[in-house]
């Protein structure tokens, strides 16, 4: 408890400095773009008429060009035109050159940026990942409740290795568990709405039905489809249960997906599947697994 306590504060702490650095790449970029946008082809602008490239070889012929303007006015006159239309395009392509680099290494830092940025938001979902797995280690919460209060549970995201590589297909149960609605729910239930139980039972069936201490489980993906549809987003509970399940859906279907293909070489399995909810212990014999044959040996032997 202890542990995970800290690498929670732990995660914390490095979520909030990622994101600022995030941030602050995020701005950097923008201001690069500006930057970059300014000369599109490196060829905008006019070269600055007080430049400072290459004044010796400047001074050298304007000094020809005065000696030679006292024997001949007229010839030094052209020659001084030459040199000054030299002397522009020569700063024009300075200047050219000047903006064209400028323009490269602005897109240059701007990629580098944004391979930071993927770095950073690939770091950020591994440690959401963790991060889910501590949380299960402090204290065991569900996906989320529906309209009659069934808690929705995922226990392969709670401590386990289902989340982190969802393309392994890996899986702890490989199903999605419904915990019935608690007696404190019922009651509440029962006085919001007095023909609650005929609601229940058009929508849900007699099967799906589930009261205090009753679960079931969803084995496949199709009922899980079937029952994100179900739900009903306008209310808070189901939105916040349906974001919940969207945000760990690949882990969740690849696991289901998993399990199907490993019962399906291993055990033998019915021919028709139930395409509604089922209560566990329904269906093929499951109870030879070895996740079905742990024991509390603690607890039994403190019950003795």
């Amino acid at each position: 408890m202890e542990t995970c306590e800290e690498a929670l504060t732990e995660y914390r702490k490095t979520r909030i400095d990622i994101n600022r650095l995030k941030k602050q790449y995020l701005q950097d970029m923008s201001v690069l773009a500006v930057e970059a946008e300014l000369t599109p082809n490196g060829t905008n602008g006019t070269a600055t008429a007080n430049g400072t490239g290459e004044d010796t070889p400047m001074n050298e012929a304007s000094e020809l060009s005065d000696a030679d303007a006292v024997e001949n006015p007229s010839a030094g006159k052209k020659k001084g035109k030459k040199q000054d239309t030299r002397t522009t395009n020569a700063k024009a392509r300075n200047a050219a050159r000047a903006k064209q680099a400028q323009q490269k290494q602005a897109l240059a830092e701007h990629r580098r940026l944004d391979e930071e940025v993927s770095k950073l938001e690939r770091r950020l979902e591994n440690i959401e990942r963790e991060f889910r797995q501590h949380v299960g280690g402090v204290r065991a919460k569900p996906l989320g409740k529906d309209r009659f209060y069934n808690r929705i549970w995922w226990f392969d995201g709670l401590g386990s290795t289902a989340a982190n590589n969802p393309a392994l297909g890996q899986y702890g149960t490989g199903r999605i568990f419904i915990q019935g609605p608690s007696e404190f729910d019922s009651d509440i239930l029962k006085r919001r709405e007095e023909d609650i139980d005929a609601r229940r039972l058009e929508e849900e069936g007699q099967d799906g039905m589930l009261g205090p201490g009753d679960w079931a489980a969803y084995s496949t993906v199709e009922e899980l489809e079937e029952y994100v549809a179900w739900l009903n987003t306008k209310g808070h509970r189901e939105l916040a249960l349906k974001t919940a399940l969207t945000k760990w859906w690949t882990p969740i279907t690849a696991g289901m997906k998993k399990r199907i293909t490993d019962l399906t070489a291993n055990l033998k399995v019915p021919d028709a599947r139930r395409s509604s909810r089922n209560k566990t212990g329904t269906g093929h014999d499951i109870s030879q697994q070895p996740y079905m044959q742990w024991k509390n040996k603690r607890a039994l032997t403190h019950t003795q």
